[in-house]
């Protein structure tokens, strides 16, 4: 019709050349419409009658299906029983209505080997269909198959591009899924020995608007993902679900699976964010657990054993938002993280645990932390309970109220033999009272609190008293905070020190050294003073009058992030002394000493004394511990009004 040149008989010799040089692969069909490609003829071809994919079952030995090719494997060969190679190759065929597992072999595999297949519309015919091992069904393509690409894809890739569902009901399903979802955790990539050679996994956990999942990549499916971050869209085809070591459901891409990295989200992807639990919906053996809190205490991180007798590091966390509060244990590299109190973080994929009544998180390798910049989390945000409301059990809880009572401070004897300061106090609110017992440094602290001082607990855990109703007892993280104070500005956490470079902190003394001393100098050249019989003389310029006091204080300063050991000396250490200087004095002159150790009653008056200070964190060449040198102090209440800030660590 369209080349009149051209006989029938010219025709069909092209025809019978092109399946000649298809090597018997092409059919009379096939073979003439390459010719008519050749020959620059528009032939309107119908598409061959086939079925939908759902409607495949096995035993079928003629059937045409059109799809669309989502994942290929590579050429397999393999020794049949009779000595002949066998070749054999994969791939997943897809429709609206479902996807196929195909197989074509040998001749057709060959061929179809070195056409590029992926995200091409097909039409198999003359396929047949079995069972596979799994009980699924399968469309293999033998001798008598045939393979022709259909041009027009765009009804097809309409059909596909629905076919995609969601993680909750991929979850429900199982089996062989394809879904997209927005990387929600750092991918981790590892690589291990196989047979042959190194193979490598990619894992991470994708979420949409349903759920989350986490994801698996294999080998060459792991390499397509390297460049993969949080937030990027991905689209997984022919992914598998299992079920971890942990009973979690995991998605799996191998081999046989496609993955994308897209570079938008769809539509369905859109607006996805995260929904963090509140502190108060987290309860025992969660998994996946997402928090974002403000950081109340830091404790900084300690060597653990585990039980295979692996040595790591842990850092402990009192968390809070406005529903209550919770610690969280960071272990392995978390533990490392520079976090400061007062920090809004996001905690990601964590776990809960229950002990002792007590709800607690733990972070490890696959959780993440992200510190929050953007939301500053008050602690007014934290809800107190009222005493009248507390369990008998579990914690820690937050608790505001009066002190009615002078706290009373004495040394008791664990099981352990070791003995330990107690220090009790009676709170009231306006629907009750309870008794509250503080131990070892904190119970030292609230020792200074004065009766009718209104204070906040923060981390304390109620528990059924002796006397029955319900009674409070500090714990690992608890801290107190006096109402009427605020927290101390412009000045770095202890936790956050450094050797060698100069911070300025603020907090209380909790105790000092009995190696402190004192001796005099002169107060003209600051020189060593001598004893000549009954009279003092400088040693340096002869002069006799004009004393000072040169002291030395090793004293104990903790902020609630910490404590550190801190050195001070005159005049710094003076200014703390202050009334006693005289006294200190007029005892070194009596003695004709050239120096004295302070006397227990001194030191004791400074216990609780809120100190700012300037210095420098150094190591000591003679203990090899660090030490803060002190270069400027002042005391921030001198008339020792209740702490604004009083934390200790049990």
């Amino acid at each position: 019709m369209h080349r009149k040149d051209l006989s029938r008989e010219m025709v069909l010799d092209l025809v019978e050349k092109k399946k000649a040089e298809s090597g018997g692969f092409l059919s009379d069909e096939g073979a003439a419409m390459l010719v008519a490609q050749d020959l620059n003829v528009e032939v309107e071809k119908e598409r061959p009658a086939g079925i939908m994919i759902r409607d495949v079952v096995s035993g079928l030995s003629d059937v045409t299906v059109i799809g669309k090719i989502t994942s290929v494997s590579v050429l397999q060969e393999f020794n049949r029983k009779d000595g002949s190679l066998g070749k054999a190759l994969r791939f997943v065929l897809a429709d609206s209505t479902g996807e196929l597992s195909c197989v074509a072999w040998d001749q057709q595999a060959e061929r179809l080997a070195n056409q590029q297949l992926q995200d091409r519309t097909i039409s198999v015919l003359h396929g047949y269909t079995r069972e596979g091992l799994g009980g699924s069904i399968e469309l293999f393509i033998g001798d008598r198959g045939e393979v022709q690409f259909v041009q027009s894809v765009s009804e097809v890739s309409e059909q596909i591009a629905d076919r995609f569902t969601s993680i909750a009901d991929a979850l429900k399903c199982g089996g062989e899924v394809n879904l997209m979802g927005i990387v929600k955790t750092p991918p981790r990539i590892i690589e291990f020995k196989r047979a042959d050679g190194l193979g490598r996994v990619l894992r991470t956990k994708l979420m949409d608007k349903t759920g989350r999942i986490t994801f698996v990549a294999w080998n060459e499916r792991a390499d397509d993902l390297r460049r993969l971050t949080v937030g990027n869209a991905v689209r997984v085809s022919g992914g598998r679900i299992k079920t971890s070591i942990n009973g979690s459901a995991e998605i799996h891409a191998d081999s046989m699976s496609r993955v994308e990295h897209l570079e938008s989200a769809p539509a369905q992807l859109e607006n996805v964010e995260l929904q963090p639990l509140k502190v108060s919906q987290i309860r025992a053996d969660m998994r996946d657990v997402d928090v974002l809190a403000r950081i109340l205490r830091v404790q900084p991180p300690t060597e653990v054993k585990r039980t295979t007798g692996e040595t790591t590091r842990v850092m402990r966390l009192l968390l809070g938002d406005d529903t209550g509060i919770i610690q969280a244990s960071l272990w392995d590299d978390k533990a490392e993280l520079d976090l400061k109190v007062g920090e809004a973080i996001l905690i990601e994929d964590a776990s809960s645990r229950e002990r002792l009544g007590e709800v607690s998180i733990s972070v490890g390798k696959t959780g993440a932390i992200t510190v929050r910049q953007e939301l500053k989390l008050k602690s007014a945000q934290l809800t107190p309970k009222r005493i009248a409301q507390l369990p008998h059990g579990g914690g820690p809880v937050v608790v505001e109220g009066t002190v009615i009572n002078q706290p009373s401070l004495r040394q008791v004897r664990t099981s352990k033999g070791e003995a330990v300061d107690l220090s009790e106090i009676e709170l009231r609110d306006d629907s009750g009272e309870c008794r509250v017992v503080f131990w070892r440094d904190l119970a030292r602290q609230v020792a200074t609190v004065r009766k009718d001082s209104k204070v906040r607990l923060f981390g304390v855990y109620p528990r059924l008293g002796f006397k029955g109703g319900v009674e409070l007892s500090s714990g690992l993280m608890t801290y107190i905070e006096t109402a009427g104070e605020s927290t101390p500005q412009e000045v770095d956490q202890i936790i956050e020190l450094k050797e060698d470079v100069e911070r300025t902190i603020q907090g209380i003394i909790l105790e000092l050294s009995s190696t402190s001393h004192a001796s005099l100098i002169c107060g003209r050249c600051r020189s060593k003073i001598e004893f000549q019989d009954d009279t003092t003389i400088c040693g340096r310029c002869q002069s006799t009058q004009g004393m000072d006091l040169s002291a030395t204080l090793f004293l104990r300063v903790d902020d609630g992030s910490g404590y550190v050991d801190a050195e001070v000396e005159s005049p710094e250490s003076n200014a703390l002394l202050a009334q006693d200087a005289k006294w200190i004095i007029k005892s070194l002159i009596e003695r004709k000493a050239p120096k004295i150790q302070l006397t227990v009653e001194t030191l004791s008056r400074l216990i609780g004394m809120r100190i700012w200070v300037r210095g420098v964190l150094a190591k000591d060449s003679k203990t090899g511990r660090n030490i803060f040198r002190v270069k400027e102090l002042r005391e921030i209440s001198s008339s020792r009004e209740p702490l604004a800030l009083s934390r200790g660590m049990l």
